[in-house]
């Protein structure tokens, strides 16, 4: 990799992380009482050919009206294909109800998935870039978003960015599923292709960790963390209506026994 190729990278990849993720900032994030914990919900190192390291990891502003978001970054990861990434950067952005979650998504797939978004996607690529790498609008393509079936809403594109004799590629997938809105960038290396089959597996993980810390039937269960209306059960902490029994403490009506 020549030193011109090595800045250009660190450019694309810090336009990206401007341009289409939500930013890390610096200021500390206070969390609501009851937040599950996102760190959990995102691509983890075991997900990944052994070899990934850790980039910056934490709880983020999240977006206007949500409860909270967790982002992350993995440095040298490969997919069980082979196929090697720069960077993989994920975020899981949790909505007090669906309907917040889902008029996100709708606007994030019209900036980044409907042909005004790509069009506007390269422009502000190129304003980025082009100065100082010589990187013009037909050195960008953005390939036809697709969809990938996850939740109740998802999809996917891959924008490839050519520099004279090389090129760089990145996958970018959004999704919404119940009252979480979340995504993944994913940046290969120079003149290495990148292939959507990785991308949906990869999306598909974080779907299965972000069902696993929130609950199956919606990001918190129907009422509860991942119960009906309590932590773990229908109106306790793991039981019925009390803290680990039917309607006691540990036990069926009584603190620690049946009564």
């Amino acid at each position: 990799m020549t030193a011109r190729s090595r800045t250009c990278l660190a450019a694309l990849l810090a336009a990206v992380a401007l341009i289409v993720l939500p930013s890390f900032g610096a200021a500390a994030v206070t969390l609501p009482a009851g937040t599950p914990n996102l760190a959990q919900s995102v691509i983890q190192p075991a997900d990944l050919v052994p070899g990934a390291g850790r980039g910056p990891q934490r709880y983020i502003k999240p977006p206007a009206g949500f409860t909270a978001e967790y982002a992350s970054t993995l440095t040298g990861a490969s997919a069980s294909d082979g196929t090697r990434y720069t960077q993989l950067r994920d975020f899981v952005a949790l909505a007090p109800d669906p309907a917040l979650a889902s008029d996100l998504y709708a606007g994030e797939q019209t900036k980044f998935a409907s042909p005004v978004g790509r069009r506007r996607l390269i422009r502000q690529l190129v304003l980025a870039l082009g100065a100082k790498h010589r990187v013009r609008a037909r050195d960008v393509r953005i390939g036809t978003a697709v969809t990938l079936g996850i939740g109740s809403g998802s999809f996917a594109e891959t924008v490839r960015v050519r520099l004279s004799d090389v090129f760089i590629e990145e996958t970018l997938i959004a999704f919404v599923d119940g009252d979480v809105y979340a995504g993944l960038a994913l940046t290969g290396t120079l003149d290495e292709p990148l292939w959507m089959r990785d991308g949906r597996a990869l999306a598909n993980t974080l779907d299965a960790h972000i069902h696993a810390v929130l609950g199956i039937t919606g990001a918190t269960g129907p009422t509860g963390s991942s119960g009906a209306t309590g932590a773990s059960g229908s109106s306790g902490s793991t039981g019925s209506s009390g803290a680990s029994g039917s309607t006691g403490a540990s036990g069926a009506t009584g603190t620690t026994g049946t009564t």
